[in-house]
């Protein structure tokens, strides 16, 4: 596609999903939906959470991948060099060219 749109490189996850071994025989735990998929990251917003004596940053993150994908709400986007999102929202653009994650992270 386009090195410098998509500089990152994205795998979705299905952390109830089922795989296999390689034996065929299947495995409870996070399946691998789509691999590999070109995307670019932007940030969308944060917030600070205090949660007794423990603080957080929740920070959402706009996730754009090229073509259309059907990705679910509660699977995970692994962004390779960059970490672990949970996918609160998956929409399509107007043009039906592109695929937008809404996306949280956190850090303690």
């Amino acid at each position: 596609m386009l090195p410098d749109l998509y500089p990152q490189i994205v795998t979705i996850i299905n952390p109830d999903g089922d795989s296999v071994d390689e034996w065929g025989q299947p495995i409870k735990g996070e399946e691998v939906i789509f691999e590999g998929l070109e995307c670019n990251v932007a940030p969308a917003g944060g917030d600070e959470v205090r949660n007794g004596s423990t603080s957080y940053g929740l920070h959402t993150h706009m996730i754009t991948i090229p073509g259309l994908y059907d990705i679910q709400a509660g699977w995970f986007a692994d962004v390779e060099d960059d970490g672990k999102y949970a996918i609160l929202l998956s929409e399509q653009d107007s043009q039906r060219s592109q695929t937008r994650i809404r996306a949280e992270g956190r850090e303690i």
